[in-house]
């Protein structure tokens, strides 16, 4: 399984995931984006992510910022960050 969000209306991302069942199975609303994307990013097994200053994204493992969850996702391949939540 694993978590998602869509578009269910003018703007607003809902996060959920499929069950086998095919049944949709939400687990909260945002009205931005990114904190779709985020709350995403985490339920997946990554790194607690929060906005910091200005549009960064940060890291609890090590403190780092970056610009987009794409940026975060490659710095926890490559220092095992997201391994803390498994």
């Amino acid at each position: 399984m694993a978590w998602v969000y869509e578009k269910s209306e003018a703007g607003l991302w809902t996060v959920g995931f499929y069950g086998l069942d095919m049944k949709w199975n939400s687990d909260s609303d945002h009205d931005v984006r990114e904190e779709a994307a985020r709350r995403v990013h985490w339920l997946n097994g990554g790194c607690r992510v929060e906005a910091n200053v200005g549009k960064s994204l940060g890291c609890y493992g090590c403190e780092g910022e970056f610009v987009d969850v794409t940026e975060l996702e490659r710095h926890e391949a490559e220092t095992g960050h997201n391994e803390e939540r498994r």
